[in-house]
């Protein structure tokens, strides 16, 4: 059995895509996979206020019953444990004891260095760090800053996971939630990811061309521009955001079902809708099958699996 407790140094670091990931990872190797969150035993709201995706089966377990529940369980498991922040770290080191397993922490890459003297007191049950995030320029950063800190520091480095926008990406439903809009029509298409935003407007270049360069898109456009709103039909999109709170004409309507395209409406102007729309990366959970999938491949291209041998 081999037993792998995914923690981190603060909150968005990565776990639950980690651990989820992690888990498919190993069930497309055939191997046989208990996914746990642990908990505190005293929990005051949902689950640290955290949430916990209908993605794979996993199990919610108090500290108090883990030790218990690991001596049940069949021998041939990998066991994916994904620790609650809440949890100290005198318990944690009791429970990776007692089950003789490993500590895996995930690690923000714009503040991993920084995690270098907690990591230490976590001795040798850290069997290493995986580094979320890392930047698409963020290359030689890491190869000439952060992996020599960590190599000093006698702390393995067992990955380097690279920013990914499908992970950052929401739903139409949620963003729809997010701005406050309406679904004009598409209801039915509203659990599609939307990993870039474009806003329509005048351009010397027919719209097509420039609509053409990024899928999975929202298009922001005043609902009273029909023009650049069929420009952007032609093109793979995930949905409109049109502004103004003006509604599309009929024709749009038609070809925004005829292509599944679901249409939200925002009473705020494109300005301010753009505004709000820097922020909403920051509602972004890992709840999504597409989701899932890339986090496999990204932990698949970029874990060291021996630390589970």
């Amino acid at each position: 059995m081999s037993v792998l407790f995914v923690t981190s140094t603060g909150a968005g670091s990565g776990k639950t895509f980690f651990s989820y990931s992690l888990s498919q990872s190993l069930i497309n190797q055939n191997k046989i996979v208990d996914l746990v969150h642990l908990v505190p035993d005293q929990q005051n709201d949902l689950f640290d206020g955290n949430y916990v995706p209908d993605l794979l089966p996993s199990k919610i377990l108090p500290v108090s019953q883990f030790n218990s529940f690991f001596q049940e369980i069949d021998q041939s498991i990998s066991l994916i444990v994904k620790v609650s922040d809440q949890i100290s770290r005198d318990d944690l080191k009791n429970l990776v004891q007692n089950s003789q397993g490993k500590i895996v922490s995930l690690l923000d890459f714009s503040n991993c260095v920084d995690q270098i003297d907690h990591l230490l007191g976590l001795d040798d049950q850290l069997a290493g760090v995986v580094i979320n995030f890392v930047t698409k320029y963020g290359e030689f950063k890491l190869s000439e800053e952060i992996l020599p800190a960590f190599l000093k520091a006698n702390i393995s480095v067992l990955g380097t996971i690279p920013e990914n926008r499908t992970l950052l990406s929401l739903s139409v439903q949620q963003i729809s939630d997010i701005l406050g809009a309406k679904f004009f029509n598409g209801n039915d298409y509203s659990n599609q990811l939307v990993e870039h935003y474009m806003v329509g407007g005048f351009g010397m270049d027919p719209g097509e061309m420039i609509f053409n360069t990024l899928d999975d898109k929202a298009v922001i456009v005043r609902g009273d521009r029909p023009d650049v709103q069929m420009s952007a039909l032609s093109t793979e999109m995930s949905c409109f955001i049109m502004t103004g709170g003006l509604e599309p004409i009929e024709y749009v309507k038609y070809e925004a079902n005829e292509e599944q395209v679901p249409v939200l409406v925002v009473d705020s102007n494109t300005l301010d809708t753009m505004d709000r729309i820097n922020e909403i990366q920051n509602f972004s959970k890992f709840d999504h099958p597409k989701k899932l999938n890339v986090g496999c491949e990204l932990v698949t291209d970029n874990f060291n699996f021996e630390v589970l041998s």
